[in-house]
């Protein structure tokens, strides 16, 4: 009988990260420093995705990934939306998305981050240091603000948001 995987809200962020650096040359040691996680975390979250096949020999299985983070991520990981708070555009409100469709001033989703720009409705991130690290790496925010539409999004915002993820994954 085999062994059921629990994937942690971290390990979400690390495969983002691995599928935003595009290169298998990486180290546990500056994924530690970018995403602000022990490299013991790094570890263990590493160790999840490769039972899950995920990640392979510091290879992300492009397909699973993309599979995994359209259809499964929303379910495994529902969004906690909390109280207007400042914090780092985030979803829809982000800046590589905020003109994905239109919106009004009370749609503003952010992580909440003493260097947060906007104020707005907190999002929950995957982890505690997740606005911070996302500010350091466009490419990584851009697929996590991304990430977080799958989880808040309406209808609309959620197929526009699987496109770009798709298009980022398949290096289109």
């Amino acid at each position: 009988m085999q062994k059921s995987i629990s994937l942690k809200p971290q390990d979400v962020a690390l495969l983002a990260k691995l599928l935003s650096i595009k290169k298998e040359d990486w180290r546990q040691v500056d994924l530690a420093m970018e995403l602000k996680l022990s490299q013991s975390e790094i570890a263990k979250a590493l160790a999840r995705l490769s039972k899950s096949g995920l990640v392979n020999n510091k290879r992300v299985n492009r397909s699973a990934a993309l599979e995994f983070i359209i259809h499964a991520i929303k379910y495994m990981f529902p969004a906690e939306i909390g109280a207007l708070t400042a914090g780092v555009p985030t979803a829809i409100s982000s800046p590589m998305h905020k003109n994905m469709v239109v919106q009004n001033s009370d749609d503003i989703y952010v992580w909440p981050s003493i260097n947060g720009s906007k104020r707005g409705q907190m999002i929950k991130p995957f982890y505690p240091e997740l606005a911070e690290a996302a500010l350091k790496d466009p490419e990584f925010y851009g697929l996590m603000a991304a990430i977080e539409i799958l989880r808040v999004g309406r209808a609309r915002e959620r197929k526009l948001a699987a496109s770009y993820i798709e298009k980022k994954i398949k290096n289109v």
